[in-house]
């Protein structure tokens, strides 16, 4: 069904969305335009510098938690549970997203793109520091006395998994719509290098989005795998990857998998989870301040 709706949208852009035509300057700045264009631009425009940064030290940030994320929650709640209440928490990371995105032109026409800014900043904090909080006192297994309200069929708590999605979806939303106006920002960096330059230079521009994209993901696979072993749960990780290779390869069962992983889970210490938060929570919100200070000190457009 994906694969067919990936398909139908690959034909729609292609049968009906059409390029307009290029006059004679604009095909001469695209034939023009060379990999160093874009190194040439972030010297030159100061505005295009700061929000490529920022947006570099957005998607780091938003990307540790989801790095993290699924170890967390396989150490917290045990194998068994843990991958189910990571499903469910993908949800809420989309729906946080398309809620972000939906109410996003109605907020424009209520607050001032700055005010929003600060606004979705606050929101994304509130959200980073309440899941930090969150089943803190407690140690591994444990739940908030949320048992009263029922399990699922994989034994985890309706409770937990109720608030772990809404602490989710007020995360997302948050980070959804500080990433939409950063966005708007780099678009108006545009306007700015014609301004400045007499260029507009749209395609130099936006390509350095996707690249500050790849920079920041090979940047979270160093701090993930760093964060597992300042924590001592590389081995443990690596552990479980193990008992999972051995299952695709047929050698071992999957209860055997979830009896085994559970074994090496229950050797975690309380302290290992706190700082396994520490790097999911805590970092990224650090960067998020930086982030929201760079744009207030240094963008003035």
């Amino acid at each position: 069904a994906i694969s067919a709706l990936f398909a139908l949208s690959q034909l729609i852009l292609f049968l009906f969305c059409k390029e307009h035509k290029r006059d004679e300057k604009e095909e001469k700045a695209s034939e023009g335009t060379k990999f160093t264009d874009m190194f040439k631009i972030l010297k030159n425009n100061s505005q295009t510098r700061i929000t490529t940064i920022v947006i570099c030290v957005y998607y780091l940030g938003s990307s540790i938690l989801n790095g993290f994320g699924l170890n967390y929650f396989y150490f917290n709640y045990g194998y068994g549970n843990g991958g189910s209440i990571m499903t469910y928490f993908t949800v809420a990371y989309a729906l946080g997203t398309i809620i972000a995105q939906f109410i996003f032109p109605a907020l424009l026409k209520k607050f001032s793109r700055n005010q929003l800014f600060t606004i979705s900043f606050y929101i994304l904090a509130i959200g980073y520091v309440l899941f930090f909080l969150y089943d803190l006192p407690l140690g591994n297994g444990l739940y908030l006395g949320l048992e009263g309200l029922g399990k699922t069929s994989t034994g985890a708590y309706y409770g937990d998994i109720g608030i772990l999605c809404f602490l989710g979806i007020f995360i997302f939303a948050g980070q959804g719509l500080f990433y939409l106006i950063l966005l708007v920002m780099m678009t108006n960096t545009i306007e700015y290098n014609e301004f400045k330059f007499g260029e507009r230079r749209e395609a130099v521009i936006f390509s350095l989005r996707p690249l500050t994209a790849k920079v920041a993901s090979a940047l979270m696979s160093g701090v993930t795998t760093g964060g597992l072993m300042i924590t001592s749960l590389l081995t443990i990780s690596s552990g479980i990857s193990e008992l999972e290779i051995s299952k695709g390869l047929s050698q071992i069962t999957k209860e055997e998998v979830i009896s085994g992983a559970d074994e090496l889970i229950s050797g975690i210490a309380f302290d290992q989870l706190i700082w396994l938060k520490v790097f999911m929570c805590l970092i990224p919100l650090a960067l998020f301040i930086i982030s929201y200070i760079l744009i207030k000190k240094f963008y003035f457009i």
